[in-house]
C-alpha cells in the first residue's frame, strides 16, 4: 500500500520524515556506555530530556561527561522532570550550570494545583548535534543496574541519523521554548541530512487525555493494520476495554499475537497484580503472555 504510511500519519499526527538505525543496545550496561560515548562525541550541541534520575554512579558519570563537553565550549540543554528529578541534590544542578549549562525543569510544583502536578515529561531523548538521536525507556539511575535484583532491568536505547534527529531536535526545541526557555536559530539552525533515506513516522505524545493521545491512536491504528504478527513488550499491561477488543479482533482473523510483560520482579506491583485480572479473556483467545522472570523489565515496543 503505498500511501500506508502517509494514512497512519494522518491519522495519528505523527511527523513523516527519513533516517537510519545506526545503533540498538540492551541492558543497562550497554545503554549508560552507548549515551556517555554519544555525549563525548558531541562538537556543538547536546540536548537531552529525561525523567527519572536519582543520585548514583550513573548520574555522576551524566554529570562528568556533560561538564567535560560544556568546557570545550559544546552548547548544552537539559530538560528534566521536577517529581521524576525530585532526589537530585540542587547542588548536583548548581554544579553543572557553574560550567554554563543550561536546565530547565518540567511542572515543578510551585503551588501549583495538585492535578495539574500529575501532568509529567515521561520522554528520554539525547541529540547530539542536530545529527545524532537515542531514544529509549533508561532513565538516569543505579536502578537500572538492577540492585538488590539477580539481572540489570531489561530495557533498550536506539540510535537515528539522518533527518530524524533534526526533527527529534525540534521537537526538544518547542518543548524547551514552551518551558520558558530561549532558541536562538541563527545560533541553532535545524540541519537536516539532505540524503534520501528510509521513511519514519515520529509521534509526539503531547498533553495525552483519555479522549484522546496520538500514541495510544497509533497502537489503535497499528493494531487494525496487522496481518501477521503483533508482537508487545509492555511493562505496566493495563489495556482498556476497547484496546482489548482490537486484540481480540486481530487474533480472531488470524494474526500472531505475543505479549511481553513485567514478572514478580517489578517496582509497582499493584500494576503487576492489576494487569493480571485483565489477562483472562486474551488468554482464552489463545494470545499468548509471558512474564520477565529474571528482573525487572522498563521496555515498550511494539
Amino acid at each position: 500500500m503505498p500511501n500506508f504510511i502517509f494514512s497512519i500519519a494522518t491519522l495519528t499526527h505523527s511527523l513523516i520524515t527519513e533516517g537510519k538505525v545506526t545503533g540498538f543496545w540492551v541492558g543497562a550496561s550497554d545503554i549508560f556506555t552507548a549515551r556517555l560515548n554519544a555525549i563525548r562525541s558531541a562538537k556543538y550541541s547536546i540536548q537531552f530530556e529525561t525523567y527519572i534520575m536519582t543520585p548514583g554512579r550513573h548520574a555522576n558519570d551524566f554529570a562528568e561527561a556533560i561538564i567535560s563537553q560544556a568546557q570545550k565550549g559544546v552548547k548544552i540543554q537539559i530538560i528534566v522532570d521536577a517529581y521524576g528529578a525530585k532526589s537530585i541534590k540542587k547542588s548536583y544542578w548548581k554544579q553543572l550550570q557553574i560550567f554554563g549549562v543550561e536546565i530547565l525543569f518540567f511542572n515543578s510544583l510551585k503551588g501549583r494545583d495538585i492535578l495539574q502536578y500529575l501532568h509529567r515529561n515521561h520522554r528520554k531523548l539525547l541529540v547530539i548535534d542536530g545529527k545524532l538521536a537515542l531514544v529509549g525507556g533508561a532513565g538516569i539511575s543505579d536502578y537500572w543496574d538492577g540492585i538488590n535484583e539477580p539481572a540489570p532491568w531489561l530495557d533498550y536505547e536506539v540510535s537515528f541519523e539522518g533527518e530524524i534527529a533534526a526533527k527529534l531536535k525540534g521537537i526538544f526545541q518547542k518543548h524547551w521554548l514552551d518551558l520558558g526557555g530561549i532558541v536562538d536559530y541563527n545560533i541553532e539552525p535545524l540541519n537536516p541530512a539532505p540524503f534520501k533515506q528510509q521513511k519514519l513516522l515520529v509521534t509526539i505524545g503531547e498533553n495525552p487525555n483519555y479522549r484522546n493521545s496520538p500514541i495510544r491512536n497509533l497502537f489503535k491504528t497499528s493494531v487494525l493494520a496487522a496481518r501477521e504478527r503483533i508482537w508487545i513488550a509492555s511493562p505496566y499491561f493495563l489495556p482498556n476495554p476497547s484496546s482489548v477488543k482490537l486484540l481480540l479482533d486481530a487474533k480472531r482473523r488470524g494474526v500472531e499475537i505475543k505479549i511481553l510483560t513485567m514478572g514478580e520482579r517489578t517496582d509497582k506491583k499493584y500494576i503487576h497484580y492489576t494487569s493480571r485480572e485483565l489477562y483472562g479473556n486474551l488468554l482464552k483467545e489463545g494470545i499468548e503472555i509471558y512474564e520477565h522472570q529474571p528482573s525487572m523489565m522498563h521496555a515498550k515496543v511494539i
